[in-house]
């Protein structure tokens, strides 16, 4: 560690550098969303397909904030929050405003109908208070799902980023890492 920066080797071998500051992912994004702004934070690919989404730290930051202030006005602070999503850039906005809301992220595949006795027990031993997932994987489990499953579902795509100005009222979880 150099001057409070440590280096790390990616894979192509290039370095990158993570200040010490940033002690947990939460400030880590902050701290990118203000300083690499227009810089590319994560990159969605699907196979056979040449085309891929992109998600800046910017528009990271943005997504996380909106879902952590729906998150945090519905005093879902220190809960468990189910993530089922398909693959794609909207699952990581979701991981990352669970973790800015102080909730406790509980990632899982997309319930189908074959594994929804263990989306259902997962969802009870977490004690899950909310399952997030997008407008139209929460159709797709409603279609087949029985009335056992009683968590509540949110479709974080359908949140509008105008939640994210709320951050006057929101309480970014940025608790110090042991």
């Amino acid at each position: 560690m150099e001057n409070g920066v440590t280096s790390l080797q990616t894979p192509a071998g290039r370095s990158t550098a993570a200040h010490s500051s940033a002690r947990n992912l939460v400030r880590c994004v902050r701290e990118h969303a203000t300083s690499r702004a227009g810089k590319t934070a994560f990159v969605h690919l699907v196979d056979d397909d040449p085309h891929e989404t992109t998600m800046t730290y910017a528009e990271l930051d943005r997504r996380a904030r909106a879902i952590a202030a729906y998150l945090q006005d519905r005093g879902l602070v220190g809960e468990r929050v189910v993530l089922s999503y398909p693959p794609g850039l909207e699952f990581v906005a979701a991981y990352f405003g669970a973790l800015y809301a102080g909730c406790v992220a509980v990632p899982t595949c997309q319930p189908r109908h074959r594994t929804l006795d263990q989306f259902r027990a997962l969802a009870a031993d977490a004690d899950a208070a909310i399952a997030l997932g997008t407008a139209a994987s929460i159709a797709q489990f409603r279609a087949f799902a029985d009335r056992t499953v009683t968590i509540p579902w949110i479709a974080t795509d359908e949140l509008v980023d105008a939640e994210a100005d709320a951050g006057s009222r929101m309480t970014l979880r940025l608790t110090r890492s042991r």
